[in-house]
């Protein structure tokens, strides 16, 4: 595997509020970076591909457009830190636990807005979505695997769930079920959980 741990993975994207991104249909499997292209369109790009070019694309994007500073207010601050968890939506274990480790074997550098991101199976999502409204930032091998075990200790073993309190708490680590066709979104929905127990 190749894995690229540079400032060729520098993601610098659109207002984080408005991001949210789904596998698109027939997708292989992979690890890849994820981003909202000149177009308005998300742009799956294989983490392996992604070069020079496409920085240089993003931040052009990223010149143009005004981005939401990350809300640090107080009411906030105790929302930090936690566990969103998809009670009832049990994980395959393999895929899972697959995904979680391709996850963990591409760390990378992702800029604001933007999302790496594992696809195993038929519907197995492990990401990383970097929330904050500037700079770049690395979810590390040990932020990952905190997350995963914080979700499995809050939510239960192999069930959907995100974490969020890694690198100045702009990231949420996670990993849940995606179902073609339907309105399944990470780094959007995955934080959109009622519960942080199961």
């Amino acid at each position: 595997m190749v894995q690229l741990k540079s400032a060729l993975c520098l993601l610098p994207l659109l207002a984080t509020s408005a991001v949210a991104f789904t596998v698109p249909l027939g997708q292989p499997e992979g690890t890849y970076v994820v981003f909202v292209n000149e177009t308005g369109q998300e742009e799956h790009v294989p983490i392996a591909n992604y070069g020079i070019e496409h920085i240089a694309r993003v931040e052009a994007l990223e010149s143009r457009k005004p981005v939401e500073e990350f809300d640090a207010a107080p009411s906030r601050i105790q929302k930090r830190f936690q566990t969103w968890c998809g009670c009832g939506q049990n994980m395959n274990h393999a895929a899972t636990d697959a995904a979680v480790q391709d996850l963990k074997d591409h760390t990378a550098l992702i800029g604001p807005g933007a999302s790496a991101y594992n696809y195993k199976g038929t519907n197995t999502v492990a990401f990383v979505c970097n929330h904050c409204a500037s700079g770049s930032a690395r979810a590390s091998v040990k932020n990952i695997a905190d997350a995963a075990g914080a979700i499995t200790n809050k939510c239960g073993w192999y069930v959907a769930g995100t974490n969020s309190g890694v690198s100045n708490n702009c990231f949420t680590i996670g990993y849940m079920n995606h179902v073609p066709n339907v309105d399944v979104w990470w780094c959007s929905r995955d934080r959109s959980g009622t519960t942080n127990a199961c």
